[in-house]
């Protein structure tokens, strides 16, 4: 994967408002990179079934949470 110059010169302007210095294009596109990869690693999109899986599970231990939460009052 590659980033396009106008993704360079985003990622640019977004660390210099956050750090408030400037970085070249091309440290800037090896950072840029490197965050899109570590981003697809970590991001992985919920199917359906996942969500509700999820969702079952919050909802069956919702009670045993709230007897935990009213023992420490």
């Amino acid at each position: 994967m590659t980033l396009t110059d106008e993704n360079i010169k985003q990622f640019q302007a977004i660390y210099k408002a956050h750090y408030g210095t400037n970085i070249s294009a091309k440290e800037a596109a090896e950072q840029g990179l490197k965050l899109v990869n570590l981003l697809s690693v970590i991001y992985k999109p919920m199917t359906r079934e996942q969500e509700d899986e999820i969702e079952a599970h919050r909802l069956a231990s919702k009670g045993d949470l709230e007897k935990c939460l009213g023992e420490d009052e």
